[in-house]
């Protein structure tokens, strides 16, 4: 048996679960283009470590390891991460003409990593919020200290209570003056990413939460991903964990499918989509609404977003699967990034994950029926989609099982068909009563 004063090898770390909900996860984002961290475990609250492996923002790949209550070295991990990834970690130096090297060092590779703050005078960042200043504060900081930062960061306060955000935008714009403030008081999540739009003056616009932090590479991967192909309207990104602590946190990760993958996706509406049936309605493979940017002029073009959509209307979502669908409907092309992250504090207990299925269900429903309402000749070809929708609906119902994540409670799945059928009578209900505020001119 180890002894507590000798480290822990390499076959140790690797016998874990990493997510199967028993106890707390560390979860990092380790960039070998910097010095690899000490992965500490302050208190012995961590059993494992949950690390996404990225060069400059570029994913490699997930590796778990367990973690001791020494915590693991920088030379050991360094040691693992080269054992774990060393095909794919060759292969993206040598994308970069870089030749292959023998081993990972625990300092990481010298990429000539720029310094941050430069300003990108194309682009700007737009954070809907409402009441929660001390993620508002975090993610901001997380923007401003990328390596490419917007040349305009808005915050918009949606149908605020207290004063606590514009004090703490007010307050941060001193040192910051690109940061400004936007009061909307209506509620809704595409009401308030619209009264952003006329203070814009980028040709591009990222959006993201308030509980999110953008890793610093987010941005200039943002923009980049822009020019891979002709007629890019919209770009979106990974989302990765930012917190594990709770079984149901550990329940999201493993199962909300925020996660799009490692490969970039180039999706384009008059390719061949064979490979989906559900292409474009099922506009929740393109990305998500935490991770999302748009050609700024395309997206005055089409009116924004939908008002009626969004979580803090009666319709409770979909605001961002009708964004994109909309792209693809307008046809224009779509990318997701891989190589674009933002971190997402995910709900920690089940009746807020309960409240979460129930509103996605909602959301995509509601964003369903906003198809066919603006254009009824789609309502044919969804009806020829309904049988492989249902097969999909009944293995997303009921995931194989594994013994390395944690099984969804009995009754989620409920909670989403619930709101699916809630949904198309909410988003009536919500569009009828954006339509009414807009004729009367209500602030």
């Amino acid at each position: 048996m180890r002894s507590p004063s000798e480290p822990a090898t390499i076959d140790e770390l690797e016998q874990v679960q990493p997510l199967d909900g028993r106890s707390p996860v560390l979860p990092l984002i380790v960039d070998l283009a910097e010095p690899l961290p000490s992965l500490v475990n302050v208190g012995h609250r961590y059993r494992a470590a949950h690390l996404l492996v990225v060069v400059q923002g570029t994913p490699l790949g997930w590796v778990d390891l367990a973690l001791p209550p020494e915590g693991v070295a920088p030379e050991l991990l360094a040691e693992l991460l080269w054992k774990r990834l060393r095909r794919a970690i060759v292969a993206e130096l040598a994308a970069r003409d870089l030749s292959a090297p023998g081993s990972l060092p625990a300092g990481g590779y010298d990429l000539g990593s720029p310094a941050r703050g430069r300003v990108e005078p194309h682009v700007a960042v737009v954070i809907a919020t409402r009441e929660r200043p001390e993620e508002l504060e975090r993610c901001l900081h997380s923007v401003l200290e990328g390596v490419v930062v917007p040349a305009q960061l808005v915050v918009v306060d949606n149908a605020p209570t207290s004063d606590r955000t514009e004090r703490l935008v007010r307050r941060m714009a001193e040192d910051h003056p690109s940061l400004q403030y936007v009061r909307e008081p209506r509620p809704g999540l595409g009401r308030a990413h619209n009264a952003a739009l006329p203070v814009l003056r980028t040709r591009l616009v990222a959006f993201t939460d308030d509980d999110v932090v953008v890793h610093p590479w987010w941005l200039a991967r943002t923009v980049e991903a822009f020019e891979v192909a002709d007629d890019v309207a919209c770009v979106t990104g990974m989302i990765a964990p930012l917190e594990l602590d709770t079984r149901t946190q550990q329940l999201i990760e493993a199962h909300a499918g925020f996660n799009k993958g490692f490969d970039r996706r180039v999706f384009d509406p008059r390719a061949d989509h064979h490979d989906d049936v559900l292409f474009p309605f099922a506009a929740g493979v393109f990305g998500s609404g935490a991770n999302m940017s748009f050609d700024t002029e395309y997206l005055r073009s089409v009116g924004g977003f939908d008002d009626a959509l969004g979580a803090g209307t009666v319709a409770l979502g979909g605001d961002d699967l009708a964004a994109f669908y909309d792209v693809m409907a307008t046809g224009r092309r779509l990318v997701y990034e891989p190589a674009a992250i933002v971190s997402h504090r995910h709900h920690r207990e089940l009746p807020a994950l309960q409240r979460q299925a129930y509103g996605y269900g909602a959301g995509l429903s509601a964003h369903l029926t906003r198809c066919v309402l603006n254009d009824p000749k789609v309502a044919w070809a969804m009806l020829r989609r309904v049988p492989p929708a249902v097969r999909r609906a009944a293995r997303i119902a009921r995931p194989e099982r594994s013994p390395d994540r944690p099984e969804p409670p009995p009754g989620l799945t409920w909670h989403h068909l619930r709101g699916m059928a809630a949904g198309p009578v909410r988003y009536v209900r919500s569009r009828r009563a954006a339509r009414a505020a807009a004729a009367a001119g209500t602030p």
